[in-house]
């Protein structure tokens, strides 16, 4: 039964690298998404997606953000989080980081269709900690697409490209004006996060942005790299709540 149970996900996930591989393409449906009342329109080759259930994380910064706040979107893919929190808070700004060029044209596309163009910025590169160039391993499954190669072929997809792509440091970024200091930073990318985060030591130090972490593995033996996230948060004396593989992370009195 396992085994036919393992086929199975080899098989649905390889229809789905498929699907999205078209979507490469642009051979997408414009849909109209709804999320707590507020409609929002989105290209997609599916009806539903998990990305856009009112669940963590997206549930959590829902309830979380202000009308006027700033947001990062780290692995942003396609924008779901993004339209969401746009359609829900008209006067607030996302910062939408995407490394994938494929999947940053994909971004842009769903931005413009919304005309918010003005609050939904897109920037194609990676954050990490330190600036310079990575090779980042690209999945027929979008969705994979990782720095870690055994990540990017997991549950029976492949590698279809390899591509060096720009990174950047969130503290740099914020020194030199080039984004404000944010309010909330999601972040979802496929076994980086920990990277990213020491990237932004004096943001977290001074900003004391609200975090929306997924976890992920980082080695082909399972190891997730919650623990590393976890030290590190308690280091900038961060609360943090966890649910499934979500972390929500508030800014504690230092």
């Amino acid at each position: 039964m396992k085994k036919l149970y393992a086929q199975f996900l080899i098989i649905n996930n390889r229809l789905r690298a498929y699907l999205e591989r078209l979507s490469f393409q642009h051979r997408l449906i414009k849909r109209k998404v709804l999320i707590r009342k507020v409609e929002y329109w989105i290209y997609s080759w599916h009806k539903k997606t998990w990305h856009l259930k009112d669940e963590p994380p997206l549930s959590w910064m829902l309830d979380r953000i202000a009308a006027q706040d700033v947001i990062y979107d780290i692995g942003a893919n396609r924008g779901y989080f993004t339209l969401a929190l746009l359609s829900r808070f008209p006067k607030a700004k996302t910062y939408c980081f995407e490394p994938n060029p494929y999947i940053y044209k994909l971004l842009n596309m769903n931005i413009h269709l919304n005309g918010w163009e003005d609050r939904g910025i897109a920037v194609c590169c990676a954050l990490g900690d330190h600036q310079g160039k990575r090779e980042l391993f690209i999945s027929l499954a979008d969705s994979a697409s990782s720095f870690h190669s055994h990540h990017s072929a997991s549950a029976g997809l492949n590698i279809c490209d390899q591509i060096n792509v720009p990174v950047e440091t969130i503290d740099h970024l914020v020194s030199t004006q080039q984004v404000p200091i944010p309010q909330h930073i999601k972040i979802d990318t496929e076994g980086f996060e920990s990277h990213i985060l020491h990237g932004a030591s004096n943001t977290l130090k001074t900003g004391r942005p609200i975090l929306y972490i997924e976890i992920h593995n980082i080695h082909a033996l399972g190891q997730t790299n919650e623990a590393e996230i976890v030290n590190l948060l308690n280091r900038h004396h961060y609360e943090i709540i966890k649910q499934g593989n979500q972390l929500l992370c508030i800014p504690g009195n230092k």
